[in-house]
């Protein structure tokens, strides 16, 4: 038996090795932990979690996720943009604006790896080659800038086989074209199709607002109130949209004009952050 006040050394020795190897365990669950992009995880030892989720800015998670693209895409050239990126492959240009997918991701933080899957798995399933037929009820308007337009125009000149995408103008540098809206992804129309359809850019046009007409208007996610101070009554000033991707596009719906002038109760101004947010 050690006599009492001195050190064992084999108790030394155990004491060292478990310190040792404590910190190895520590140092493999902060490395588990930052292995997701832009995540200081959830990893949990011993059911007590050590990290919690961090929201990424949106340069660190555009950059996240161009790298994932590049991993998960095999042959696949990126040209990368303020916004996001445009994908070549296969010949076709692809522009990819981020800004749309950063919303989603900043509402559901523990949802990204599933939203990026999605988002790539749209990027690389070939759309159907529908007739006209079966396009018209899949054709949609929708919004878009000029920055937007002139990238792809570019981008598209540059393919394998060019093509373009039609426009008409709407207010100030924001246009119109037409989208095929298909599960899990949309799809410019462009006009080589339009021109296997033997269609003109109008009569598709003209067949998207009608099909959007259709549809039920988006719903109010916040009013801005004035007034209420006493006995005075409140006034609706603002209405704000948050929905899916054709959100902004409701402004080229008459009803939906109509609709927002009765709620507030004359001439509003508008503002499109994103796609998805009115």
């Amino acid at each position: 038996m050690p006599q009492s006040g001195r050190e064992n050394p084999h108790v030394r020795r155990i004491q060292q090795t478990m310190n040792v190897r404590a910190r190895q365990i520590f140092n493999n669950v902060v490395e588990c932990a930052h292995g997701a992009p832009g995540m200081e995880s959830s990893m949990k030892l011993f059911n007590i979690s050590l990290f919690q989720k961090k929201l990424m800015p949106f340069p660190e998670f555009r950059d996240a996720v161009r790298l994932v693209v590049r991993r998960n895409v095999p042959g696949a050239k990126l040209e990368n943009r303020d916004d996001g990126f445009v994908m070549s492959l296969n010949g076709t240009p692809t522009l990819c604006n981020l800004r749309s997918l950063y919303v989603d991701y900043k509402k559901s933080p523990k949802d990204y790896d599933a939203l990026v899957q999605r988002y790539i798995d749209s990027l690389i399933t070939e759309p159907p080659e529908h007739t006209w037929v079966e396009a018209q009820m899949t054709l949609r308007p929708t919004l878009k800038n000029g920055v937007y337009l002139q990238n792809a125009q570019y981008n598209m000149q540059k393919a394998t086989h060019p093509d373009s995408i039609p426009f008409a103008p709407f207010v100030g540098e924001v246009s119109v074209i037409v989208m095929r809206d298909l599960p899990g992804t949309a799809v410019a129309v462009t006009q080589n199709l339009l021109d296997f359809w033997d269609v003109s850019f109008s009569a598709a046009l003209k067949q998207s607002m009608s099909n959007m007409n259709m549809m039920g208007l988006p719903p109010v996610t916040n009013a801005l109130m004035a007034g209420g101070g006493g006995k005075s009554v409140k006034q609706e000033v603002g209405l704000v949209f948050e929905g899916d991707h054709l959100t902004a596009t409701w402004l080229l719906i008459e009803r939906f004009r109509d609709y927002v002038g009765q709620r507030l109760e004359g001439d509003y101004v508008a503002a499109i952050p994103v796609r998805n947010r009115l």
